[in-house]
């Protein structure tokens, strides 16, 4: 019962998070001379990521392909 009501329970919370990163959630990108800074926003938590430029070589932007309803796309977490 509690394997149940557990399983229930962190489905729960990701559904909460699923739902709020689609209305609420912001991702912003900053760039300096120095560093390349990602952040993920949503309401009560924020995720900041920051990537030293001297040690990036060769970025590119990618396009993706295909419907929402295919199977390439996913949640990214």
């Amino acid at each position: 019962m509690f394997a149940w009501l557990g399983g229930w329970t962190v489905g729960g919370f990701f559904a909460i998070y699923c739902w709020l990163w689609n209305v609420k959630g912001q991702e912003t990108i900053n760039l300096s001379t120095t560093e390349l800074q990602h952040i993920r926003r949503m309401p009560f938590f924020q995720k900041s990521k920051e990537y030293d430029l001297s040690s990036m070589r060769k970025l590119r932007a990618q396009v993706q392909n295909g419907s929402m309803f295919g199977f390439n796309n996913h949640l990214e977490f």
